[in-house]
């Protein structure tokens, strides 16, 4: 039995799978259009490299996801899953997920997806668990803030071998499409660069 690890965002899906989420948020949450102007400001600031990375991606989060409670999200997530997700997912790569699962192999997505819809969607398809970024809930509600570092790049590697020893990667799969998965496809055994 050999573990594979599977990007989720342009690996299995077609593009970036936060966009069309937060997007979806608006439909429901149509009062957070107001909270659009920081983020903008954000943008012109981060473009300028005066923003890490992480300090975008929590001001895009927040924009779109500030406030929200659990019943928000998980309303969301079943609209996601039902109505975007079947559009943006490459069948292809589902496809290796499933076979994958057939043979034994522990399945796992690593991602610098927020966990409000990477875990429920790796429990929709029966994955062996989930490292990505978390966010941040206080009182019920998310601030949207990320806990702890955003998962890309050489964080995504550094996650996997604290979760997992030397022997335990012996023999196991990697499927990524971009630079920041470099270093997840160089510490399997058979790394895919989709």
């Amino acid at each position: 039995m050999a573990i594979a690890f599977f990007d989720l965002d342009r690996t299995i899906t077609r593009f970036d799978t936060s966009i069309p989420y937060c997007l979806l948020s608006l439909l429901y949450r149509p009062h957070r259009v107001f909270a659009l102007k920081p983020l903008i400001k954000a943008i012109v600031i981060f473009c300028r490299k005066r923003m890490e990375r992480q300090e975008l991606q929590e001001a895009f989060l927040a924009a779109f996801l500030e406030g929200a409670g659990k019943k928000d999200i998980e309303r969301l997530n079943i609209r996601f899953f039902r109505f975007i997700l079947p559009l943006i997912v490459k069948e292809e790569m589902l496809k290796k997920v499933w076979l994958h699962q057939q043979n034994g192999d522990q399945v796992y997505i690593v991602s610098a997806s927020p966990d409000i819809y990477v875990e429920p969607l790796a429990n929709q398809w029966r994955l062996d668990g989930v490292i990505c970024t978390a966010l941040e809930w206080k009182d019920g509600y998310l601030t949207g803030k990320i806990m702890g570092r955003n998962c890309q790049g050489e964080e995504k590697a550094r996650r996997i071998q604290a979760l997992f020893n030397e022997s335990e990667l012996k023999g196991s799969f990697a499927y990524g499409n971009s630079d920041g998965d470099q270093q997840l496809l160089e510490l399997v055994t058979f790394g895919f660069k989709i």
